[in-house]
C-alpha cells in the first residue's frame, strides 16, 4: 500500500510540473524558426499551417480557408481570410505547446506545434 501511495504521489507531482511549464515569448527570428513550415492546432477542431511564402492554410471543423501571415517585429500577424485585416499576436512557447496572445494578455488557451500532415 505504501508503494502504491508513493507511486500516486510521484505521478501527481509529475502532472503538476508538466502543467507549470514556463512559456517564453519568441522574437521575430524565433517565430520564423519555430512556427514557419509547421502546423498550429488544438489537435481536434482546427489547424493553421504557416507556409514559407506567407500563405496560411487553415482548417476549422472540416472547412478549409486560405489567408496570409507575416512577421512584424516580434509579432506573428495573421489574416485568416483574403482581404481581412491582420491580427498580430505575441508568440509564447514551451516545447511543442504554443500560445498566441493579443497585446501581452495572458491566456490559458494553449495549442500545439506539429509537423504539417499535408491535408
Amino acid at each position: 500500500m505504501a508503494v502504491l501511495t508513493l507511486l500516486l504521489a510521484i505521478s501527481a507531482s509529475s502532472r503538476v510540473l508538466a502543467d507549470e511549464k514556463k512559456l517564453t515569448r519568441l522574437t521575430g527570428r524565433d517565430i520564423r524558426l519555430k512556427v514557419v513550415g509547421k502546423e498550429v492546432t488544438d489537435g481536434v477542431h482546427w489547424s493553421d499551417y504557416f507556409e514559407k511564402d506567407g500563405v496560411l492554410i487553415g482548417w476549422n471543423i472540416g472547412r478549409k480557408h486560405t489567408g496570409k501571415w507575416q512577421i512584424r517585429g516580434d509579432a506573428l500577424c495573421v489574416a485568416e481570410d483574403a482581404g481581412e485585416v491582420p491580427t498580430c499576436y505575441e508568440v509564447w512557447t514551451a516545447g511543442d505547446e504554443i500560445s498566441l496572445r493579443l497585446d501581452g494578455v495572458d491566456t490559458t488557451f494553449v495549442s500545439f506545434l506539429r509537423m504539417y500532415d499535408g491535408r
